[in-house]
């Protein structure tokens, strides 16, 4: 996923082109490549990694902390450790103050949308010919489709991923920022080991 965000062609269909956009594509291609970073790494939601800002980061001591969005109300901040591969990624941008955001080409995009946040990483996907995998056809003015993969479900590949390395269910629980044992239960899919 990563390498293809860095591939420019996926802006294609959802972009035109020209002169003035290409500055705009390369950041945009730059700035994708490190939210899909943080998304796995650190197990945020689209919204949430697209909001950050330098002041979110530590690169001392290697963490990155926030709030997300959907539990705001708790008013419970998360810290969890930058994997090496992030952590390399970030130290090649050019850090800014606490308040410049860490991806500016996405910062102040919509999740949803024709041209929204969500669309480009589907855009992605299909350029990277990943099937989403349709659980459910959506019904035009009624439901949603339901897809397995999204962005989402980098929340799910990264606990599956402790879970296979033997990570402890408290700790990948609070890497992840599950209070309830149900419903951290629905994100990890353990595979055996050969020996």
């Amino acid at each position: 996923m990563v390498a293809t965000a860095g591939d420019v062609t996926w802006q294609d269909e959802m972009f035109s082109g020209g002169l003035a956009d290409c500055k705009a594509r390369t950041a945009r291609r730059e700035d994708w490549q490190g939210l899909i970073l943080v998304g796995f790494y650190a197990r945020a939601r689209l919204g949430d990694c697209a909001r950050l800002t330098w002041g979110n980061v530590n690169l001392t001591r290697k963490t990155l902390s926030f709030m997300p969005a959907k539990t705001s109300r708790k008013r419970k901040r998360l810290e969890v450790p930058l994997h090496d591969r992030l952590v390399s990624w970030l130290e090649g941008r050019a850090v800014g103050t606490d308040t410049d955001p860490l991806f500016p080409s996405l910062f102040k995009t919509p999740v949803g949308g024709r041209h929204g946040l969500s669309q480009m990483f589907i855009d992605i996907m299909v350029h990277a010919k990943i099937d989403r995998g349709t659980k459910r056809e959506g019904i035009k003015g009624g439901q949603r489709a339901q897809h397995a993969r999204s962005f989402h479900a980098l929340r799910h590949s990264l606990t599956s991923n402790l879970a296979n390395f033997d990570v402890s269910e408290e700790i990948r629980r609070r890497i992840v920022g599950h209070e309830s044992a149900a419903v951290h239960s629905g994100y990890c899919r353990v595979f055996p080991r050969p020996f």
